[in-house]
């Protein structure tokens, strides 16, 4: 019986080419994107998943009040604190410090070149699962004057040789020792590092490190097997209280693998983060899989019309219901087998393009179990759902009604099929109404003034011996017709981050603490940056006095209070106390993403150039300004590679993961839209195939293509026109829940939600009218005679 079941459905296939081959690459492509945006949200969730007792790893967090209402959380701690907790608290194992990552000099013999790292102490290993290649883990970071480095950093820089033991200079000055190598990590990695240098080496030069007050390294525990992790917490809450003097601040842990998913935080409570696209990402492909079923169901009771004769004939010869129900699951097994085909060899030939647009490094193996799991899933989901209603509807047919033609179904009883139609057209204008708007703010961030000019500017380090040489480095640059004026500052734009609560002014309310941003710059910084001096002037290196005064931004004059600002006493208590004078009021600039709010920001100048270059290049001339600081880096810093950025390009940088989310919700709602199309399409040959007769009338009695063709097509437009107000305030009301994560944003204009509708019926139309007009220009005495 199997195999009369295949021998038919095959034939069918061959018989109604078209048709088969819309219902298995509608399905197909629903199956490949649903596939696609499982894979991601996979990778998405193995982060940080490879390490075995990664249930016991936990980061720590501060948590910062001030008096003027500002709340600020994240991983910056002293540097005392891990060890401190460990030698108090006996619910932790291991506790290591860890610095962010940058970049250093590396050099070997002839090869020089700069490699992310960071500083760790030396449990690191004993916490973490970074297989070690060579070393012991316990003694890898013992000593001061000890690297731990990457097979990839082994491979480039020893070749063939064994590296243990061999000498690294790095950053000109420091000699280490290889003492361990360690297993490339993996890409699923919150800390991504090629080298590991000993935290106590910077304990021996700096002596932040020891100042419970001083914070910026982070701090991460694991935990006994046995620990109460929420009496812990409770425990650490208030460690700091005795040992800072200049924050209020509290402790508490996050689980190590929410690290990457949930890193954003409101009022000292996580409340978000990529978490949110994982859902969301999540919603989509149930979406986009729901929308390929019924695309499936209406093309196949659209196809099914003329298959009433034969299921009738079937039933005649002694074919009972089950029979009947069986043979059509037998159809869609093939063709969501076929479907499924399709589907894989679509992924594979789209998989590198979704890497590159998605920043991901996926792969897919005969090894992938969860892949195959995944597919297999969906095979037997897809013949369930898109099988059963078809195979009934079809296997209820009446012998008797068909041969009488007393058997039909008026366009008026397709309640079913025209529901499908509206929950398919709701869920493609959310995901229409969603692109536009997050397209929308993709365009406001990037247009938005920020207060600043980040065209025609670079920002460089000043590594190794461009601190010495600063101002003949300057001076050369000056000289050059491609640059129109240099300045220093301690951070890069973009990247400033840090406060300082020990601020003193007149008219201060006694222990009062507000969190400001401090940025030391140099001479010449406003008109580099081309900020909007509100009030007073810019620094002079005429004026001595220059060095304690500082510049300030509208919105710290807000949070102080002062009326007429300029000229007015300031202390700032830094490493040193710098008693000045408020000297000129900016216009507020963003030096962050638009997802916070400005700051209070203090702008002080820095005598000693240190941290970054900022040049400002004339238009139409930044590749001449390259080659010529190209050129003069190599004549003063030639032991270290030359290497810029662009602040435009860390600006974009700030939305990556936003930018990903828009590119690929645009494919992902042509995709839908384009299965739902096909859809409707199905369900329009249906209607017209049953009132074909009546078209056939119409004309006699004198009806116009266009008049048929409207009418044919007017029930169709109801149907998207309700849809589309279902999703409309759906899709309103989700996206303005994403669009609170910027503190500045696009209005959400009426225009947006008419281009929806505009697109959605225009679509609509299209498809539509391709199968109305062909019924409506067809001779009606062919019609008639058919029927």
């Amino acid at each position: 019986m199997i195999s009369s079941y295949l021998l038919v459905t095959w034939r069918n296939l061959i018989r109604n080419k078209v048709l088969s081959a819309i219902k298995i690459v509608g399905l197909g492509i629903g199956i490949a994107l649903s596939l696609l945006i499982f894979l991601w949200v996979a990778d998405e969730w193995q982060y940080d998943a490879f390490h075995t007792e990664g249930d016991l790893l936990y980061r720590v967090l501060l948590t910062q009040r001030y008096d003027d209402g500002q709340v600020s959380t994240d991983d910056q701690t002293p540097s005392l604190l891990a060890q401190a907790l460990k030698k108090e608290f006996p619910e932790i194992e291991h506790a290591v410090t860890v610095t962010t990552e940058e970049k250093l000099l590396f050099q070997v013999g002839k090869i020089t070149d700069k490699e992310l790292g960071e500083y760790a102490d030396e449990e690191f290993f004993a916490m973490f699962d970074f297989p070690l290649m060579q070393g012991n883990k316990r003694t890898v970071l013992s000593s001061p004057d000890q690297v731990v480095i990457s097979q990839r950093l082994a491979h480039k820089y020893f070749r063939d040789q064994n590296p243990i033991g061999q000498i690294i200079r790095i950053d000109k000055n420091i000699l280490c020792k290889v003492s361990g190598v360690f297993r490339d990590i993996p890409d699923n990695s919150s800390l991504k590092f090629d080298f590991l240098l000993p935290f106590k080496a910077l304990a021996i030069q700096y002596k932040w490190v020891h100042d419970w007050n001083a914070i910026g390294p982070r701090t991460f525990l694991k935990l006994h097997k046995t620990a109460d992790v929420q009496k812990l917490n409770s425990k650490i809450e208030s460690y700091l209280k005795d040992r800072q003097t200049e924050y209020q601040s509290t402790l508490s842990l996050q689980a190590y693998e929410d690290m990457y998913l949930h890193s954003r935080f409101a009022n000292g409570k996580q409340t978000g983060g990529r978490i949110e696209y994982v859902w969301l990402f999540s919603i989509v492909a149930i979406f986009v899989l729901v929308i390929a079923a019924i695309n499936f169901m209406n093309l196949t009771v659209a196809g099914a019309v003329t298959r009433f004769k034969e299921v009738s004939i079937r039933k005649i010869n002694g074919a009972s219901q089950g029979m009947i129900a069986g043979q059509f699951l037998v159809e869609t097994l093939l063709i969501t087998v076929l479907a499924c085909l399709f589907a894989v060899l679509l992924i594979a030939m789209i998989l590198p393009a979704f890497n590159d647009i998605s920043g991901k490094h996926i792969q897919i193996t005969a090894h992938n179990f969860q892949f195959v799991g995944v597919v297999f899933f969906l095979f037997v989901l897809l013949i369930g759902i898109s099988g059963l209603y078809p195979s009934l509807f079809l296997s209820s047919v009446k012998p008797v009604s068909v041969f009488k033609r007393t058997f039909t179904f008026r366009p008026g009883s397709l309640w079913f099929g025209k529901g499908l139609v509206v929950f398919q057209f709701s869920l493609s204008g959310l995901l229409i109404l969603g692109t536009l708007i997050i397209h929308q703010q993709m365009e406001y961030i990037q247009d938005r003034n920020l207060g600043f000019n980040k065209e025609n500017l670079i920002y460089k380090e000043l590594d190794g011996r461009l601190v010495q040489n600063y101002n003949a480095f300057k001076n050369e640059l000056n000289q050059r017709s491609s640059i129109q004026s240099i300045t220093v500052c301690n951070q890069p734009p973009m990247q400033v981050g840090g406060t300082i609560t020990s601020v003193e002014w007149p008219g201060k309310k006694p222990d009062e603490k507000i969190a400001f941003s401090y940025w030391g710059v140099g001479y010449g910084f406003v008109k580099t940056m081309n900020l909007q001096l509100q009030e007073g002037r810019d620094f002079s290196d005429q004026l001595a006095t220059d060095s304690v005064n500082v510049l300030l931004n509208e919105e710290a004059v807000r949070r102080m209070g002062l009326q007429n600002p300029v000229g007015q006493p300031i202390t700032l208590h830094r490493s040193f106390v710098a008693k000045g004078r408020i000297i000129g009021i900016v216009k507020d600039f963003h030096l962050t993403s638009l997802h916070t709010a400005i700051d209070p920001l203090i702008i002080y100048l820095d005598t000693m150039p240190e941290g970054y270059i900022l040049v400002k290049t004339l238009p139409g001339k930044t590749r001449q300004a390259i080659a010529d600081m190209e050129k003069a880096h190599k004549k003063y810093n030639p032991d270290f590679p030359f290497d810029y950025d662009f602040v435009n390009t860390a600006y974009t940088r700030l939305y990556k993961s936003e930018e990903v989310i828009s590119v690929l919700s645009l494919y992902f709602a042509f995709f839908a839209i384009f299965i739902s199309s096909i859809g409707l399409l199905g369900l329009t040959i249906l209607t017209t195939t049953q009132r074909t007769k009546e078209v056939g009338i119409r004309k006699v009695l004198g009806a116009s293509v266009s008049q048929i063709t409207l009418l044919l097509s007017s029930d169709f437009l109801k149907l998207v026109l309700l849809a589309n107000g279902i999703a409309l305030p759906v899709g309103w009301y989700a996206m303005n829940q994403w669009l609170h994560n910027f503190a500045y944003r696009a209005d959400v204009s009426w225009q947006v939600f008419m281009w929806t509708l505009i697109l959605a019926l225009g679509i609509a139309f299209l498809t539509i009218s391709f199968q109305t007009l062909r019924a409506a220009l067809q001779n009606p005495v062919k019609s008639l005679r058919t029927e």
